[in-house]
């Protein structure tokens, strides 16, 4: 099992590390022991010497103490800085590799810059120990934020919870509730419960973002309003509580649903046991285009309703491929749900799973173009 998942990850990565020169603004959640400078009522003072902000609003953690070593602990550092960066300014992680114990609080409007992407093969993770969110924004203030140029490693394989009900476990970026323009590119985030929560965001753009080896969700979209996400890959979701999947779209407290969400390019990766690889479970006008579904053991690569209280409405699958590998006999490649309405398959390829079904359509006023080409993948 383990020399199964890492095989698609190491080839990933090394696509990611191409012309790049070792580990750049990393970020490894860890339990390393060693203390920072404080001041009198246990903050940390910036460095002797340093900036703590350039006059354009990014500080840089190094001017809080943060070392990037890979040996010290700097939560308290980064804290630091993100406490002191203004609405609208920029925490910026210089190359290194920062051990990170505990939730860094950011505040409104605040945005995190990084310089690239790193490998994580290479950093030795182990003794992994965050439990709460890496990055977390409170309700209502990641407007205008944007996070790039990263790469971040959380604790592996940790379900359970209900992000529906705000139960997140270890999330690598939480936005919080609401808030509006955001912008990801550039980020490879590893383990966590869940590696991307949104919940009622609207007006977002993702690009070129990986989250690889979540419990339960890739990316997790509840009630999320006029995205686009292109490029990059979701996947390896193990757990098969709360609905798992590399990518969930989903209402949010079943009250407000999503709407208006674009794929182009998406590559959705092995689901593990039960979960699905990608799970429109609710929602209106979304659009997976020219993207690639990949199925190993989990039951179906692509889930559209839930056949209860999901009913997703004008669902576009187009220009996709969806396959299964190895000897798992997953139930079906794409699974619609009886309440689905106008539901669209157009160029759709697909390979029959090893003693499973292919397209299973349950739902109502259902078109399917050009689908159910079956043994053209090789």
């Amino acid at each position: 099992m383990t020399q199964r998942r890492e095989l698609p990850r190491r080839d990933f990565l090394a696509y990611l590390t191409t012309g790049a020169s070792g580990l750049a603004g990393g970020l490894l959640l860890g339990n390393a022991a060693a203390a920072r400078a404080s001041t009198t009522d246990g903050g940390v003072a910036p460095v002797e010497g340093s900036s703590a902000a350039t006059p354009h609003g990014v500080n840089d953690v190094r001017a809080f103490g943060a070392t990037g070593d890979g040996e010290t602990d700097d939560t308290e550092a980064l804290q630091a800085a993100a406490a002191a960066t203004p609405a609208g300014g920029v925490m910026l992680l210089p190359p290194g590799l920062y051990i990170v114990s505990d939730t860094i609080p950011m505040p409104p409007h605040a945005s995190i810059m990084g310089t690239g992407l790193g490998d994580l093969t290479t950093t030795g993770i182990s003794a992994l120990t965050v439990m709460g969110s890496l990055f977390q924004w409170a309700d209502d203030t990641a407007a205008g934020v944007f996070v790039r140029d990263l790469t971040i490693a959380g604790p592996r394989g940790l379900g359970g919870g209900d992000v529906g009900a705000g139960e997140l476990g270890s999330c690598g970026l939480d936005f919080g509730l609401r808030g509006a323009n955001l912008s990801l590119s550039n980020l490879y985030i590893d383990g966590f419960t869940n590696a991307i929560v949104l919940r009622e965001q609207q007006t977002l753009r993702i690009d070129h973002v990986t989250a690889n080896n979540p419990g339960n969700h890739g990316l997790a979209c509840l009630g999320v309003a006029v995205a686009t996400i292109t490029g990059g890959l979701f996947g390896n979701a193990s757990d098969p509580t709360d609905h798992a999947a590399g990518i969930y779209v989903a209402a949010l407290d079943d009250v407000r649903d999503s709407s208006f969400i674009r794929f182009l390019g998406v590559t959705v990766d092995e689901s593990i046991g039960n979960a699905t690889s990608l799970y429109l479970r609710s929602g209106t006008d979304l659009l997976f285009s020219s993207g690639l579904v990949y199925i190993y053991e989990g039951e179906v690569g692509i889930l559209i309703g839930d056949g209860d209280t999901g009913n997703p409405q004008d669902v576009t699958i187009t220009d996709t491929v969806v396959m299964p590998y190895g000897t798992h006999a997953a139930a079906n490649t794409i699974k619609i749900m009886p309440g689905a309405l106008r539901t669209t398959l157009d160029n759709v390829k697909t390979r029959t799973p090893h003693g499973g079904g292919d397209i299973d359509d349950q739902g109502t006023d259902t078109v399917q173009i050009n689908v159910n080409q079956s043994g053209t993948i090789s």
